[in-house]
């Protein structure tokens, strides 16, 4: 089983209106999945912020494709020993992972069309994937970057690592 088999975007409902926590826990409980068949440590929220909560608009669907992306990257290119989590805080949220932290001159590029570093040759894939993901974060209003610390998105995270952190606009956290 692949990672990229796992953690496709659920199917939503026909509803008009959908809460992010009903996109996002179908790819959090199937990110447990993958962790145990790949022999790693999981570390998904215990509780969801109240953003997570509101009804929404199912245009903002969008953020299950941002996450699963994410993830499914945390899977793909993390070393097979490194933890992985998601976290959500008042600003947002945060898929991170303890492996090596991505290099600064990968950094740089690591959002352009097509890019892949020299080590992502071996997996399969197009060098879209973030940069749809950064695409879709702003058309929400939002922001994705990544950081070397996910202790800098959270003091309870690895200290050292990758963390993808996708803030969101205030009207959607206070909605």
């Amino acid at each position: 089983i692949t990672p990229t088999s796992l953690l496709l975007p659920p199917l939503l409902s026909n509803n008009e209106d959908i809460t992010f926590e009903e996109i996002l826990i179908p790819l959090i409980e199937r990110s447990k999945v993958t962790a145990k068949l790949q022999d790693r440590k999981w570390f998904g929220p215990d509780d969801f912020p109240n953003w997570m909560k509101s009804k929404r608009d199912i245009s903002q669907s969008v953020i299950g494709e941002i996450v699963a992306n994410l993830l499914e990257n945390a899977f793909k290119y993390s070393p097979l020993g490194a933890s992985i989590g998601i976290y959500f805080n008042d600003i947002g949220l945060c898929v991170w992972d303890s492996g090596k932290p991505i290099s600064s001159e990968i950094k740089d590029k690591i959002f352009l069309s097509g890019f892949r570093s020299d080590s992502a040759f071996k997996f399969p894939g197009s060098g879209l994937g973030l940069t749809l993901a950064k695409e879709l974060s702003e058309q929400l209003g939002g922001t994705l970057s990544l950081e070397d610390s996910p202790k800098n998105f959270e003091k309870s995270l690895p200290k050292s690592g990758n963390a993808f952190v996708l803030k969101l606009p205030l009207k959607l956290l206070l909605a």
